[in-house]
Parts: structure tokens; C-alpha cells; sequence
């Protein structure tokens, strides 16, 4: 999707730099002697292990993570702009590493594409000057949330357990969530989506349908608002691998969930508190104090990949009336464990009328379909500008040559074998927004 297209090549300079540092480090041929009186950490039946030779098992089992580690971070600070062709990034004995030489490898990798969403970006740039349109604070968050929200739903879609956004942001791109936001590829991504919401034309028609089909996300049904603590049984394996809980396990949480019952109907604590204790990490869709939000008589919560709560607490909270709200409802047993829970407030179905929601559903429409929209919309600018495009593939070409005949002056430019000049071809980059890269398991 555009979302993992450009940050995939927003964050080339850092991972495909960090990638090339480690394979010209590791290939050097510069080797170390040894010393002949290095001191000894060790002897085994008289065998000296010496300090060079730790060092060096450390080194091959440790040495490439941590030369990666360490040369990302400094990359990672670099102002490229300010770097001549001849600067070395990385020197290891009397190899070096310069400026021109990687940035060659990287046109020569993946030159086309990032031309190309440079090109886009520029457009966007241009289109939001002419509007008047500031990517500000509020787009970049709004991107930000929009971003997440899909990042989650297609985790959902996958049977995959839920990642806080930030997470997968720090562990994918090595980067934080607030450098991730101020990369150009993110703030144009931003841009162009304000640009979708604010021209692109939705029929009536369309518009009807559509809210007709997700009619429940333009109110809510009758609703009550919870507090949770879910304490959930030890699970045991048999032979064959079938999960079971053990009988001692079932009455051990039993009489724990019921002193806490106790403690928080007494007084003696306070319904937050056990839950920062007891029900944080087993619920992290849940709010400060265990909050769930609003919930229906299904035990639908609204945040995407939270924990159904079980029919039997529902059950026990809608028989409270507004009235007697805030109220501590009974223990409850289920198949999974114990569940505590306040319920504090109350609410009636409410449908709005698709008069009084037209512009919430055409927001919810463009959004819903904001992939296909973005790629109307990057069209519609690639066909009105002037673009010209310079013969890449040539400059490669004849980058590569340069470079070879620094590192071999004898190598003439018939011997040099051809660079692959499939960069000149330009055609519009897709503006699909697929998926994401899924994490690990």
C-alpha cells in the first residue's frame, strides 16, 4: 500500500545504509595480529585463553549485531545534504566506504521507485501550496490515527494479537513514532489525504448506500459504560497438547478474585487501583482504571481487537437501572476466569438521520476508500503537470563506471560490465495501499 510503499522508501537512507555497512565490514580483508604476549583471562588444564581470543569469539558471535547497532545511530543523525561524493561513511583497516559509492549501489537498487515518489511528493506539495492547505499538527495526527486504525484492522483480519501502533513502528523502521510522522513520505501521504477529502466527488446515490450498509457506526445501540478488571484462569496442557485448566488453578483464582471483590466493596481500596495491579496487562485495549467504553448488550467493545466481554456481566449490567449508577456489579464466573466490574452510566439507541450525518458519511466513505481515491487524485496531478524525465538509467551507468575505475584504474569502460538501466523506466508508481508488513510472531 502507499502507507508501507513510502515508508519503506522514506527510511532507505537509514536500513539500506546500516544493510551496506554491514556487508562492506564484514567482507574487509583487513585482518588484526594477533599479540604474542596478550594477556591471559584463563587456563584450562594449562591451555591459556587469552584475552585476544574472548575478544574475538565476542566479535563472532556479537561483533556484526553490534557494529550495526552502533553505525545505524550515527546514521541515523547524518545530514546527507552536507556530505561530498569523496566523504567516507564507514572505513574499517584500509577499506572505505564513500559517500558516491553508496549512494551509486542504492540508485542502482531502487533508483525508478524513489524517483518516482519523489515525484509525487513534489505534486502533492505543489497542489497543497495552490490550496492553501498547511500539513499541520492536526493533519499529521489524523494521518497518524488513520494509519493505525488500519494497521490494526488488517492485524484483526489476520488472526494476529493486537501490537500498539507505536511498537511496530519502533520495531519496523527503527525510528519513533515522532520521526516517523515528520518523514516526507508520511507528511505527504497526509497532504494528499486532505486533498482527497476536501475535491474528490461522491455521488448521492452512493452516499445512501452507503450509509444504509454501516447504519450502526452512524449512532449506537443501547449502551452501558464499564469498568473491568478480567482475571483470567491458568491454562494447563494435556498429553495430546489440549489446553484444560486444573481444578486447584480454578479454585485458587476464585478465592483471590473474591478477596479483591471484598476489598473494593469495603473500601479498603479502590476499584483503579486493583486494576493497575491486577487487570492492566491482561487487558491493554482497556483505559486508565480499567475503562472499556461504552459497550453493548453483546459484549462488543469499540476498540478493534478488544476482548469480548462475557454475556453473563452484560446480562448483570444492563439489569442496572441510570438511576442506581455508579454500581458494583456481582462476581462473575466464565469460562475464561473471573470478571470484577463497575458499571457507571447508561445510554438509549440513538440512529442519526442520513440528513443530519451526509458529510459524517462522506468523510466515512473517503476513508473507507481512501486507497483507490489517493490513486485518482495522483493521477489526476501527474496529467495536469509537466513532468520531464532525465535518462537515469545512463547516469547509473556511467556512476558505476566511476566507481569501478577508482577501486580498479585498469578496468576500461568495455570491460566494465553493463549497469542494469531498468531505472529509466518511468511509469507512475502505485498508489495501492496493499498491507502492512505483518510483525513476527
Amino acid at each position: 500500500m502507499l502507507v508501507d510503499q513510502c515508508a519503506r522508501h522514506l527510511m532507505v537512507q537509514l536500513v539500506c545504509a546500516g544493510v551496506m555497512v554491514a556487508v562492506f565490514l564484514f567482507t574487509s580483508t583487513a585482518m588484526l595480529s594477533a599479540d604474542e604476549d596478550d594477556e591471559v583471562v584463563a587456563r584450562v588444564n594449562g591451555h591459556a585463553i587469552t584475552l585476544r581470543s574472548l575478544e574475538n569469539q565476542l566479535l563472532r558471535e556479537e561483533g556484526a549485531e553490534a557494529v550495526m547497532e552502533l553505525v545505524e545511530h550515527q546514521l541515523k543523525n547524518a545530514n546527507w545534504d552536507r556530505l561530498s561524493d569523496q566523504t567516507t561513511i564507514v572505513g574499517m583497516g584500509n577499506w572505505r566506504l564513500e559517500r558516491q559509492a553508496l549512494a551509486t549501489h542504492l540508485l542502482q537498487r531502487n533508483g525508478g521507485p524513489v524517483r518516482d515518489e519523489l515525484i509525487q511528493i513534489a505534486l502533492v506539495e505543489q497542489a497543497l501550496r495552490e490550496e492553501g492547505i498547511v500539513v499541520g499538527q492536526l493533519l499529521l495526527q489524523a494521518e497518524l490515527e488513520r494509519m493505525e486504525r488500519r494497521f490494526q484492522q488488517e492485524l484483526a483480519e489476520r488472526g494476529k494479537p493486537q501490537m500498539p501502533f507505536e511498537q511496530y513502528i519502533q520495531q519496523h523502521f527503527r525510528i519513533s513514532v515522532e520521526e516517523f510522522v515528520q518523514q516526507p513520505g508520511f507528511r505527504m501521504l497526509a497532504g494528499l489525504h486532505a486533498l482527497v477529502l476536501r475535491h474528490s466527488e461522491v455521488s448521492e446515490e452512493t452516499l445512501r448506500s452507503f450509509y444504509e450498509e454501516h447504519q450502526q457506526h452512524f449512532g449506537h445501540p443501547e449502551q452501558v459504560r464499564l469498568q473491568v478488571i478480567l482475571l483470567d484462569f491458568e491454562v494447563s496442557e494435556e498429553e495430546g497438547g489440549r489446553p484444560f485448566i486444573r481444578s486447584e488453578h480454578r479454585e485458587r483464582l476464585r478465592i483471590t478474585a473474591a478477596s479483591l471483590y471484598r476489598q473494593i466493596q469495603s473500601g479498603d481500596t479502590t476499584f483503579e487501583r486493583q486494576w493497575q495491579l491486577w487487570g492492566r496487562l491482561r487487558d491493554q485495549e482497556a483505559a486508565a482504571g480499567g475503562d472499556v467504553g461504552w459497550v453493548g448488550r453483546d459484549g462488543r467493545r469499540e476498540q478493534t481487537g478488544a476482548r469480548r466481554l462475557p454475556q453473563r456481566l452484560m446480562d448483570e449490567a444492563f439489569k442496572v437501572s441510570a438511576e442506581d449508577m455508579p454500581r458494583l456489579l456481582p462476581l462473575v464466573e466464565y469460562t475464561e476466569g473471573m470478571v470484577i466490574a463497575r458499571v457507571n452510566d447508561r445510554r438509549d439507541e440513538r440512529i442519526h438521520s442520513f440528513s443530519d450525518m451526509r458529510q459524517a458519511t462522506r468523510r466515512a466513505y473517503l476513508e473507507h476508500n481512501m486507497e483507490a481515491y489517493s490513486q485518482r487524485m495522483i493521477d489526476q496531478l501527474r496529467r495536469a503537470a509537466d513532468i520531464e524525465y532525465g535518462s537515469l538509467g545512463r547516469i547509473v551507468h556511467e556512476r558505476v563506471e566511476a566507481v569501478r575505475r577508482i577501486r580498479d584504474p585498469g578496468l576500461s569502460g568495455d570491460d566494465a560490465p553493463d549497469s542494469d538501466t531498468n531505472n529509466d523506466a518511468a511509469p507512475p508508481a502505485d498508489v495501492d495501499e496493499g498491507r502492512f508488513p505483518m510483525p513476527q510472531e
